[in-house]
């Protein structure tokens, strides 16, 4: 676990929420595996262009936008929207202030077997980017 926490330190506190709603082949994170630069971008800085860059290109039928939670607990909601052919939803939320933590959904499929879900409860776990390796919050890139 980092030490020194910042002696100027922000409340703690959840970025905005990006995401897509996708086919399967999409994947923003994959546990295990190095995140892409826009990844890092957002997790360690909370700056979103390069995410959005990176998934031009890609199809997807909408993009998940959820305001931030400014303070260390409370909640945020968006809509999204879902088809027959982008059944899965997959989205980042930074947790602050960090080295680049966050809590994620990686292709979570909202319509198994063919059946769409009525409702839909999740518990996650923070994940670590593995982007800044330094013992302390706001140590260098490595």
């Amino acid at each position: 676990f980092p030490k020194q926490y910042p002696q100027w330190r922000p409340p703690a506190q959840w970025s905005k929420t990006i995401g897509y709603s996708h086919p399967g082949s999409m994947s923003l994170f994959s546990t295990g595996s190095a995140v892409s630069d826009g990844v890092r971008m957002f997790v360690e800085k909370g700056d979103s262009d390069m995410l959005e860059e990176e998934t031009a290109g890609i199809s997807f039928l909408d993009t998940v936008i959820a305001p931030p939670i400014q303070q260390g607990e409370g909640r945020t909601e968006t809509l999204v929207f879902v088809d027959g052919n982008n059944t899965k939803v997959s989205c980042l939320t930074a947790i602050v202030p960090s080295p680049d933590w966050f809590i994620g959904l990686d292709s979570v499929d909202l319509c198994p077997a063919g059946e769409w879900l009525d409702t839909l409860q999740l518990e996650v776990s923070p994940m670590d980017a593995g982007t800044d390796n330094g013992l302390t919050f706001t140590s260098p890139n490595w």
